[in-house]
């Protein structure tokens, strides 16, 4: 049975492109909503797994939508998109249920990434999160635990933008330790001034 996921997006450009995005496969039936109080009215009507929603949409309070779309139907999942990505806003989306957040203009391949992430029970963000997140996380490693320290390796890789299975397979690493890492230093970041 295809996973029921709404398109929260006010800008018609992008909401069709999501929608092609999406549409690809039959694993989705997507639906749309342009405004903040169609998306809340089509999440109450039609209960979808999944709603993705853009960050600064019309009419929308993202994280009192958020709140009031989980009390009626709280088995929803939340994925935010924007082409900003700050700090303060991504913690509160992860401290009250989101399960991830993209970056503008994400693909198929990305969604389903974060899909995968949610089954799994661990956040998604986007890569370019990752990077920034690493790259301020770097700063806070001390000089002197750099040389051949895991936690210095794995941020410095991650800074780079390096593939996480290729990071695992040269520092011999299993993709669990790298998850968990990573989940960690998300809310330590996003903790960070």
């Amino acid at each position: 049975m295809p996973l029921k996921v709404l398109l929260a997006e006010d800008d018609t450009i992008n909401r069709n492109h999501l929608y092609q995005v999406l549409g690809k496969t039959q694993k989705y039936t997507v639906y749309e909503a342009p405004d903040g109080r169609s998306t809340i009215r089509l999440a109450t009507e039609l209960k979808p797994d999944v709603i993705v929603f853009h960050v600064g949409m019309t009419n929308l309070n993202e994280l009192e939508a958020i709140k009031y779309i989980q009390t009626v139907n709280p088995n929803v999942r939340m994925l935010g998109f924007s082409v900003m990505y700050l700090k303060n806003f991504i913690k509160a989306m992860l401290n009250i249920g989101a399960f991830g957040y993209i970056v503008e203009k994400f693909s198929l391949t990305e969604f389903e990434q974060a899909l995968t992430h949610f089954q799994e029970g661990t956040y998604y963000l986007s890569d370019r999160i990752i990077r920034r997140m690493a790259t301020e996380m770097l700063t806070r490693i001390p000089e002197t635990h750099r040389n051949g320290k895991v936690d210095y390796q794995l941020l410095s890789r991650l800074s780079r933008g390096q593939a996480r299975n290729r990071i695992a397979f040269d520092l011999n690493l299993d993709d669990d330790f790298i998850q968990e890492r990573v989940d960690r230093w998300v809310f330590e970041w996003v903790e960070m001034n």
